[in-house]
């Protein structure tokens, strides 16, 4: 009896990990605002999956939008590099590493990076004078 209780267990934690790949995750919404720097979104990935799929939404908060949005990623939040083909000459092609904001009430930027290996991954923003932008990350892995 014990052991049928063992394996019941055993099997109820396993589809519970597995359960969790293919969810999607939305992170905190955060603003970039005026001719700042900042990190807009934190993706702290350890495991191995295949395909990991960054989608950010930008809506436009100012009267106009400017600013460039960055990929990020590495090992350390300290070693986090851009993410292109020079940083990461693993990727087969760079995956849309920098978006500029354009002035478009909202927008979207979707990254699919496949069988990544980076602890950390950032969106991080640099910002254009007077422009006002909301950021939403949402993130899969399977």
């Amino acid at each position: 009896m014990k052991r049928i209780l063992l394996i019941i267990t055993l099997l109820v934690f396993a589809f519970g990990i597995n359960a969790q790949t293919g969810k999607i995750k939305t992170l905190t919404v955060d603003t970039l605002a005026g001719n700042n720097n900042a990190t807009l979104a934190t993706i702290t990935f350890s495991g191995e999956y295949s395909t990991l799929a960054i989608q950010v939404k930008i809506d436009r908060l100012s009267t106009a939008a400017g600013g460039t949005l960055y990929l990020k990623s590495g090992l350390s939040s300290a070693g986090a590099l851009v993410n292109n083909q020079s940083t990461h000459p693993n990727l087969a092609a760079a995956p849309n590493d920098t978006l500029a904001t354009t002035d478009v009430a909202t927008q979207y930027w979707n990254i699919e990076i496949h069988n990544p290996g980076a602890y950390y991954y950032y969106i991080w923003g640099d910002g254009d004078a007077n422009d006002t932008i909301k950021v939403t990350t949402s993130y899969m892995y399977k």
